[in-house]
Parts: C-alpha cells; structure tokens; sequence
C-alpha cells in the first residue's frame, strides 16, 4: 500500500474575521487514511506555522489581521504520510467593516453582514457571489449601502433615530400599511400607533443591500452618465439625444423590495392624518 494521495484540496470555511472561527475540510483521499493532522499557517512575505493552531478549527486572533491564512493537512496511513495546502489562501480583514445592527451605530458603513449576504444568495442560487473573495463581498456590501443611502434617503418613512447614527436605519415612526385603519378623536389614523420596530434594519433592506451588491459585482451602480443617442450622422456629424428616457439604470426589484419602506412623497413622513 502506498502513502496518502489526495484528489481533491481541502477548503477553509467560515467567516473571516478577528474573533470568528475557521474550519477546514480534510479533502479527499486515496490510500486509506486512518487519521489527519492540521496545521494553520500565517502568510505574508514569509510562511508561519501559528503555535498551537493544530485542530481542524481555528479561533481569527489580531495578529492575524491583513495577513492570509492557509491550513496544511496531513494524511496518514499504515505506509506513510502525505500533506496538501488547502485551495487558496484567505485574507484577515480589520475591524472596518461595521454592520449596522439597529443600535444605530456611529461608525456603521454597511446594512447587511458578511453572513446575511451569503445566506441570502445561496437560498437563491447565485453560486457566483460565493467565487467573490470574503474582502470584496464586504467592500461590495458598502457600495451598495451608500447606493441605499444616496438615492433612497428623502424617501424613506420617519425619520433617524438619532442624529448621530452613521446610516439611514434604524428609524422613528415608519408607518405600517399591513393593518386596519383605526378613528381616534374624529381622525383616521392611518397607521394609528402602528410602527415597525426602531431597534433594528427590517429584512426587505438587508435583502436589498444583498441584492444591490451582486449587482455591483457587474459594475458600478450608479455610473457617470452620457446623454442617448437616438440618431448619429456621420459624414456630417450630427447627434439627437433621446430627452424623454432615463439616464440611469432602475433597480426594479429593489423599489419593489423597498415600497413598504418609502413614503409616497419625495420625503419620508412621520403618519398621514385624515379626518373621518
């Protein structure tokens, strides 16, 4: 019998971040393997075994921070033993990325984590977000939160929750439409003391922050635009701009995400009041 071959490169999973844990796949083997060792390594300009990092996990520390990562697997039989590396390298991001979690956040850059935006596009087979590195998604996750933030901020319902937070959410009296309108004092509130929770980002605006970073994976979101042409001579140079189409490109699936969110308005409003 010989050594171990492997066939198939192990893979590391997880989150990559201070503070989260890493997991690594064995592989896949030939040669009957009866057991498996790890070692995890740290890479810059050199390779590092880290001390102690010896398990098929492995806890994200703050020396790991821009540096990559890679675990090497041994597999051992009766004959000897054979290591692999696993399939790429995966680089440790700092603390820059700040999700906003409805605390509403002073330094938040993003409405959607790392973790809702993989679970978002698995559950719809986009297999391609998964091939985008762990750092891009996160920098593609902030150009779609500051997309959110520059088209959609004068029409969102009610109003910050406070002055101070970094992003649009989370926010005071946005009204709720999924209720029966309620007479109180000769007025029809429409709405009455129904609101959507201030303490958090409601789902349909971390699903669209997912959304809108697939998309940014494409190209830019909101590009510098060029008028259309509808009509080019040219011998005689002579251009007609088409005046009654839009220059940008509208996300419908993102308004239709958003619509519960929005006032009917060009800006948000606390309640619409109407007298019986």
């Amino acid at each position: 019998m010989a050594a171990p071959v492997n066939t198939v490169l192990p893979v590391i999973s997880g989150t990559v971040a201070v503070g989260e844990t890493l997991s690594v796949s064995n592989g896949t083997w030939t040669g009957g393997v009866t057991s498996y060792s790890y070692q995890w390594q740290r890479v810059n300009a050199n390779v590092e075994n880290i001390a102690g990092a010896t398990l098929s996990h492995y806890v994200v520390i703050a020396d790991d921070t821009d540096h990559q990562l890679q675990c090497v697997i041994t597999a051992t039989n009766n004959t000897g033993s054979t290591s692999a590396t696993t399939a790429e390298t995966i680089t440790v991001l700092g603390d820059w990325f700040i999700v906003e979690d409805g605390t509403g956040k002073t330094d938040a850059i993003s409405l959607c984590s790392l973790d809702d935006a993989n679970d978002y596009h698995a559950k719809r087979g986009n297999l391609s977000w998964a091939l985008i590195t762990a750092g891009e998604r996160q920098s593609l996750l902030v150009q779609a939160t500051d997309y959110l933030q520059q088209v959609y901020r004068m029409r969102w319902k009610g109003v910050r929750v406070s002055a101070e937070q970094a992003l649009d959410f989370p926010r005071n009296f946005m009204e709720r439409e999924d209720y029966e309108a309620s007479t109180i004092n000769g007025y029809q509130m429409l709405g009455g003391n129904y609101y959507y929770p201030s303490d958090n980002v409601p789902l349909e605006v971390i699903n669209a922050c997912a959304e809108l970073a697939y998309k940014a994976n494409s190209g830019e979101l909101a590009p510098d635009l060029a008028r259309a042409t509808i009509r080019e001579k040219v011998d005689v140079i002579e251009v007609e701009y088409d005046k009654s189409q839009p220059q940008y490109t509208k996300y419908r699936a993102i308004d239709n995400l958003l619509a519960p969110y929005l006032a009917t308005g060009s800006s948000g409003s606390f309640r619409k009041v109407l007298r019986a």
